[in-house]
């Protein structure tokens, strides 16, 4: 029998692998033994150290989130444990709850990764299922639980306890023997009101979500949210708008029922949600702004939608709404709306008066999203676009100023790009294209004669809005004949000379002057549609090169992380159509990026991209796609012989000293290929590549002895 100062001693010991132990495995066994401890143990006093020491460590808020994750674990355990028996429920399950919820809050901050989120949040639910199901939880145990996790007189700030709540809502409502309790639901209430609308400094992003379970099955109706919530929502919005608008309103918007955000926008907020829009501060401008955003979204009331859009209009129509970010903000809020016959009539035509008078480029910008928004289900119909509209789109792409000429080019092109084939060649869309092609021919004209000047301007910008919507749907209908013959004419010719001079599009010194998404979105679309083109350039090399740097580039690339993503997965898009030809075109640029690298080109896309090699396994993972993501994007399976082929190119590149964080096995496996096998089968040809690279290329680091380690060990028997 152990004593009680051997069993602190063991719990001390345990207590100590909490910050050590990394992997998956010890962290079981520390488990294990903690509930082993607790379920064979009686002694009190080294319980209530043990618990102590969990106290004061989740009380701290400067606790890596992994190392909280660890404590959430050993709470869940615990509390799953205690839960076979009465007394041990009784005297400790309201104290492992609450350090539950405390260290709950530390893996959901913004610090902690999603899938750490995920697993801590899945983790404490299971958790509660269990001792649910276990015991007889009663209403009285929860109103004192959630008294206790409300508390002002707590060290640390009540509110943290919000994302506890979150988890333990659906449970309680998913238990047969509580069902809705009116106590438990109130006490969300008084909580939410209290701590979360009621907060005197920002509420943190993962706090102001954490009730949206509670509100998306608790509330037995619209009204009861009038009475409990609402009230203290706007007065909120009067005393202390810098506060709740920093998130708080969104996510409240976001988590009640579709069917009834109609409603409470129309009877609570508009008024105070407009109000602060004209706010000087510019904090409670934006989140009035987010706030509108969501509620329009999802709104599903067409008529209340569309008293509101028509308010929304008069605004910036009127002088009322005299600051350029205002008028920003209310287009904005205008193209997040959802489309309805009323809108596309009145939103764009209305709208084209306001932006005849604008001068500003970010507040133009918004406008002509919303017109554009909400323009397309008209053109797509047999309605078509107003003359006035049309006559918009015309002046503006005419415009003398190029930052105007580029804004409405990119409105244009956004609309074009997303109708399906079938779409565009209604009469409404058809008619609208060739009222817009005489304008994106004189834009192409003038960017194409002089591409360097346009990247200053922005206007290169315009050159990629034309390429790509131009062989994504304009050649097709050049074609069939519905555009004039002369209608865009040399546009790929303009693109791709054939006199060796450089294509505009696939030049570095171009692209890598790009800093706005918007712009590197265009060149990134452009590019993927000048696929096919660029393949059919025969022999010349250095363009297919250059089209693969440009891929590699946005891939690599620190601008913009969005689009980085954008690119991967619009690589992959375009690998599967032809994988034997893009799969070759992209191993020739990397193995030219790595040459850029070594030889440290100064004037080049390598260097431009300021990241070196560290990268590139992004851009080939994009061409090496598992059998999963083959069926994700629409292809049954890639040939085998294509495959072989193409892992047999990338047997050098796929070195971690070329590029890192590579492997040429790990690469085999992921497409479905043996390496062995391939190794065997392809033995000559394997070697053949191995000597003539490292007989041509000098890549520091890369052992000249490598050869034996390349994939081809045993298994190839050579």
């Amino acid at each position: 029998m152990i004593s009680e100062g051997d069993a602190k001693t063991i719990l001390r010991l345990l207590w100590d692998t909490y910050p050590r132990y990394r992997d998956r495995h010890s962290r079981r066994a520390v488990r294990e033994c903690l509930k082993q401890f607790f379920n064979n143990r009686q002694d009190l006093d080294a319980t209530a150290w043990f618990i102590d020491r969990v106290r004061r460590e989740v009380s701290k808020t400067s606790i890596a989130p992994t190392n909280a994750f660890v404590l959430v674990e050993w709470c869940a355990s615990l509390v799953e444990e205690v839960a076979q028996r009465v007394w041990r429920w009784a005297r400790w399950g309201a104290d492992l709850l609450f350090l539950e919820a405390q260290a709950l809050e530390l893996c959901v901050g913004k610090s902690a990764r999603p899938s750490l989120r995920a697993a801590a949040l899945a983790r404490t639910r299971k958790a509660l299922q269990r001792a649910f199901s276990e015991r007889e939880v009663t209403t009285t145990f929860l109103e004192n639980l959630l008294a206790r996790l409300s508390r002002r007189d707590r060290v640390d700030e009540p509110q943290r306890s919000a994302v506890f709540l979150g988890v333990l809502a659906p449970v309680c409502h998913n238990d047969e023997g509580l069902g809705k309790p009116d106590p438990i639901r109130f006490a969300y209430y008084n909580f939410y009101v209290e701590h979360i609308i009621q907060a005197r400094t920002p509420v943190p992003p993962h706090i102001a979500r954490a009730l949206a379970d509670f509100f998306g099955i608790f509330p037995a109706s619209v009204n009861e949210l009038r009475e409990q919530v609402l009230p203290a929502v706007e007065k909120a919005l009067l005393r202390t708008p810098e506060v709740v608008l920093q998130g708080v309103t969104q996510a409240f918007l976001e988590s009640i029922p579709e069917d009834w955000v109609s409603e409470i926008l129309q009877d609570h907020l508009l008024k105070p949600l407009l109000s602060s829009i004209r706010s000087t501060n510019p904090a409670v401008r934006n989140g009035a702004a987010l706030t509108l955003e969501v509620a329009a979204r999802r709104s599903d009331d067409e008529d209340i939608v569309n008293q509101v859009a028509d308010e929304i209009i008069g605004l910036l129509k009127s002088l009322k709404t005299s600051g350029p970010e205002q008028r920003l903000l209310l287009a904005r809020v205008l193209a997040a709306f959802p489309k309805n016959a009323h809108l596309s009539k009145v939103v764009p035509s209305e709208l084209c008066q306001v932006v005849g008078k604008e001068t500003n480029e970010a507040a133009l910008a918004a406008e002509t999203l919303a017109i554009s928004t909400h323009l397309f289900p008209a053109l797509i119909s047999s309605n078509g676009a107003p003359s006035s509209v049309t006559a918009a789109f015309i002046g503006g792409l005419s415009d003398k100023k190029p930052a105007v000429r580029k804004i409405w080019s990119i409105r244009l092109g956004a609309m074009i790009w997303k109708t399906a084939p079938w779409e565009i060649r209604s009469t409404g869309m058809l008619e609208f294209i060739r009222a817009m092609v005489p304008e994106l021919q004189r834009l192409w004209t003038e960017v194409t004669s002089n591409p360097l000047p346009a990247v200053q301007t922005g206007l290169i910008t315009a050159a990629y809005v034309v390429l790509a919507i131009y062989q994504t749907d304009l050649l097709a209908l050049k074609e069939d004949g519905l555009l004039g013959a002369a209608d865009l004419k040399d546009v790929l010719s303009d693109a791709f000379p054939s006199d060796h001079r450089p294509s505009f599009l696939l030049n570095h010194r171009i692209y890598t002057k790009l800093q706005e998404e918007e712009d590197l979105d265009w060149f990134l679309r452009a590019l993927a549609s000048s696929a096919d083109q660029v393949k059919r350039m025969g022999d010349e090399t250095a363009a297919r090169e250059a089209w693969a740097q440009g891929f590699v580039y946005l891939i690599t690339s620190s601008v913009v992380k969005a689009v980085s993503q954008r690119a991967r997965q619009l690589l992959s898009e375009t690998y599967v159509e032809d994988p034997a030809a893009i799969g070759q075109m992209i191993i020739r640029g990397l193995w030219k990026w790595r040459q850029q690298i070594e030889l440290a080109e100064k004037d080049s896309a390598a260097m431009a991209s300021k990241t070196g090699v560290d990268r590139v396994y992004l851009a080939l993972q994009s061409i090496s796609l598992r059998p999963k993501a083959l069926r994700r994007l629409g292809e049954g399976e890639i040939d085998r012989s294509i495959l072989e082929n193409q892992l047999a190119e990338l047997l050098v590149i796929c070195r971690p000293e070329v590029f890192p964080h590579t492997s040429w096995i790990a690469a085999c496996q992921t497409v479905g290929v043996d390496p062995g096998d391939l190794a065997r089968k392809h033995s000559k040809r394997l070697l053949e590549n191995i000597l003539q690279i490292t007989q041509v290329c000098i890549i520091s680091g890369l052992d000249p002895r490598a050869p034996a380690d390349l994939g081809l060990g045993p298994t190839a028997r050579l």
